[in-house]
């Protein structure tokens, strides 16, 4: 393992005492559809994308490497987006049920929202394709969307953003950014794991990180901002 420091720079990894302190593991979903698909300055239109088979196998070595983490987590938090929820689906739910690992399900950490792919679907939709998961807490329309259009349900979203377009701001994800710390800080759990995304998790790090490949874990110590690569 190495650790990263905010400047980018990698150090030894430091063994860290974790009582009291807030230790979590951030993993970006397995490859999708859209990240199969998408070339610079040109977006495929897949909104929500799925696994690609690829990703699938990703999801299914996350499965061992899940297993090799140095603290048990006593949380497992995914976005409702489908490639993460797919993620842990195949990656962690296994893990989870063996060691009695509540999983949640959580819009705070989701895609910064700007090209077809960030946007989510429905919980109703969302629901019928991962039943093992409980969505009960979330909005009917759960990702960032104008204000002018999210609870017009006379609007497809899909068809407003092919033809008038929108992009949530970085102001207003820098806000989404202080909410998830703040809930992180309030959580009574010290070890947490967080299946998220790359662009979420490139501002969460300031910038200062690279972006994280498909399925890598970070381990991150949010008092500090510290990280540790678990895998590469």
């Amino acid at each position: 393992m190495s650790t990263n420091t905010m400047d980018g720079a990698s150090t030894t990894a430091v063994t860290v005492p974790t009582t009291g302190r807030k230790k979590i593991y951030l993993i970006r979903h397995a490859q999708s559809t859209y990240n199969a698909s998408a070339r610079k300055g040109y977006d495929p239109m897949l909104f929500d994308a799925r696994l690609s088979e690829l990703g699938i196998t990703q999801a299914e070595e996350l499965a061992n490497n899940i297993t090799k983490l140095p603290s048990i987590p006593q949380l497992i938090v995914s976005t409702p987006m489908s490639r993460a929820l797919h993620t842990t689906k195949r990656g962690i739910l296994e893990y989870a049920k063996c060691n009695n690992i509540p999983v949640m399900v959580s819009p705070l950490h989701h895609e910064f929202v700007r090209t077809s792919d960030d946007n989510g679907r429905p919980k109703s939709l969302v629901a019928k394709d991962y039943p093992e998961f409980d969505l009960s807490q979330l909005e009917e329309r759960w990702w960032w969307l104008p204000a002018n259009i999210k609870d017009d349900f006379s609007i497809d979203t899909e068809e407003y953003f092919k033809t008038v377009g929108y992009q949530e701001s970085e102001e207003h994800l820098m806000t989404r950014i202080s909410k998830f710390k703040e809930w992180i800080n309030q959580r009574p759990e010290t070890v947490m794991v967080f299946v998220g995304h790359s662009d979420f998790f490139y501002h969460l790090f300031e910038k200062k990180l690279p972006y994280f490949k498909n399925c890598q874990i970070v381990e991150w110590y949010p008092d500090t901002m510290e990280s540790v690569n678990i895998t590469n």
